[in-house]
């Protein structure tokens, strides 16, 4: 399995002077992953999450009053989605880290005083002040293409710290992801190995496997056989545990009914992301009756890669 890594940055764009709450404006060097990981892996079954934090800095000069700072919602309430190709969504969650809460009006563009509970920055010249906030990415999504994500339906907000809460500025915050190639393969039953058996063999006798694919993106199919070193994938008679090597049944398969090549990979570009099962057949094309009797069999490894 592959893991998923991603980027999940906020581009914020500096408050302009204000005669309430003048020379405020984020410290982009302050920006930061406090902690959590950077990489997110859907088919884990584990939710992302991570803590960000981020400064409000005055500048030299003293400012009129003490400045707040506010997260304004944007229509969509608490769950969020970046968008990315194909009409793609990877839903997330913004949330308040203990006692550094952010304010959160759910479903409104409006303020919400009585939502609010600011980050203060101090009048002083060069005071500072931190905030900090959780992103959660729920685990499985692995119906979005890959690919790059953002989503910019959030706004940063500062706002005066007195009774009157007046507006100072207000600047948008883009959450972008990149969401890389991820499969995995499956046998029925949620099963990394299993078996084909023929019973009695006879000529044409097939067998059938169901393989489940989760993918976001196209990928090649590889097979691979223990004959193959002999040659052409074929059973071969098994004594005490052991190939004898003297005889050996030739077989076919096919992926979906197209020919499956053991020497080339089956490239397949799926119509949507997510999951699919992909019918594989076994056919065999010796004549049983030319072979000594017995236990016959071959392994046959299937590998799937995501393609750049």
């Amino acid at each position: 399995m592959r893991r998923l890594p991603f980027v999940l940055a906020l581009l914020l764009a500096p408050f302009a002077a204000a005669a309430d709450c003048t020379n405020v404006a984020f410290d982009p060097a302050q920006l930061r992953r406090l902690d959590g990981s950077d990489v997110y892996a859907p088919f884990d079954g584990i939710t992302y999450v991570a803590r960000y934090g981020l400064t409000l800095r005055r500048g030299p000069a003293d400012g009129g009053a003490d400045c707040a700072l506010y997260v304004v919602g944007a229509g969509e309430g608490p769950d969020r989605r970046l968008h990315g190709p194909g009409g793609g969504e990877i839903a997330y969650v913004l949330d308040r880290f203990k006692d550094q809460p952010l304010a959160f009006p759910v479903g409104t563009r409006g303020f919400d005083a009585g939502n609010a509970v600011p980050v203060v920055v101090p009048a002083a010249a060069n005071s500072t002040a931190e905030a900090a906030f959780l992103v959660r990415i729920p685990a499985n999504q692995v119906s979005a293409p890959a690919g790059g994500y953002a989503d910019n339906t959030l706004d940063l907000e500062a706002r005066t710290a007195d009774a009157a809460f007046a507006p100072v500025d207000r600047t948008p915050v883009t959450l972008t992801l990149t969401v890389a190639p991820a499969v995995q393969i499956l046998l029925a039953g949620n099963r990394t190995e299993g078996v084909v058996d023929f019973g009695e063999l006879e000529r044409g006798e097939t067998g059938f496997a169901a393989l489940y694919v989760t993918a976001n993106t196209g990928y090649d199919l590889r097979f691979d056989a223990d004959s193959l070193a002999a040659g052409a994938p074929a059973l071969r008679r098994v004594e005490g545990g052991a190939y004898d090597g003297a005889w050996s049944l030739p077989y076919d398969a096919t992926l979906d009914g197209a020919p499956v090549a053991f020497d080339a990979p089956v490239a397949t570009d799926p119509a949507k992301p997510g999951d699919a099962r992909r019918a594989l057949r076994f056919r065999i094309t010796g004549n049983p009756d030319r072979v000594r009797a017995g236990r016959y069999k071959d392994v046959v490894t299937i590998e799937i890669r995501a393609r750049p």
